[in-house]
């Protein structure tokens, strides 16, 4: 990708967004296999297995790519959109986020879905561009859906040190954006 339009400080963003996605993804992911959250929701593991009984690129395609995009334009398009012509910022970020969640109908993906729906709303308010939430959320998915083939089964991988280092990168890179602009 051809990034020479940006200017050089709107690259470093760009950068941040993408380490507090990473970091964000691979931090709630680990802290609910920490947790053991995943194992006790019957709902989330009858989701799971269907969605990793496709084919890996099958996988990758619809839950990567078809699903975020459709998904974006319905909340953060027209749920969010809607919320913010009437609402402060905070609040139409976390309400969004939260029908995001609730949509999900299961708890382990309610609370990541809010977790990850505030940071789509918030890339798209905080670079003021749709496809910075479509990005945001098929990054998050392609992650998640490799994770579950790869880094996640990997005993070693699973452990509190790194889920706080991811979850510390996370927090990081977001306050560096949100000291570079202040949305609120």
């Amino acid at each position: 990708m051809h990034l020479s339009h940006l200017k050089k400080e709107g690259k470093a963003k760009y950068a941040l967004l993408v380490a507090v996605t990473i970091g964000a993804v691979i931090g709630f992911n680990l802290l609910f296999e920490l947790l053991g959250v995943t194992n006790k929701s019957e709902a989330y593991t009858e989701v799971a297995s269907q969605q990793y009984s496709a084919h890996f690129m099958v996988g990758i395609l619809v839950f990567g790519f078809i699903s975020p995009i459709a998904e974006e334009l319905l909340f953060r398009g027209v749920i969010y959109g809607y919320l913010r012509r009437f609402m402060d910022i905070k609040l139409a970020i976390a309400l969004s986020a939260l029908i995001f969640g609730v949509y999900h109908m299961n708890y382990v993906q309610g609370v990541y879905g809010f977790l990850i729906g505030c940071l789509m709303a918030y890339a798209y308010e905080y670079f003021g561009e749709f496809k910075m939430a479509v990005f945001v959320h098929v990054a998050s998915n392609v992650l998640a859906y490799c994770l579950s083939y790869t880094a996640i089964a990997v005993t070693g991988f699973v452990s509190w040190p790194v889920c706080v280092v991811f979850l510390v990168v996370a927090a990081a890179s977001l306050g560096m954006l949100h000291k570079q602009k202040n949305i609120f």
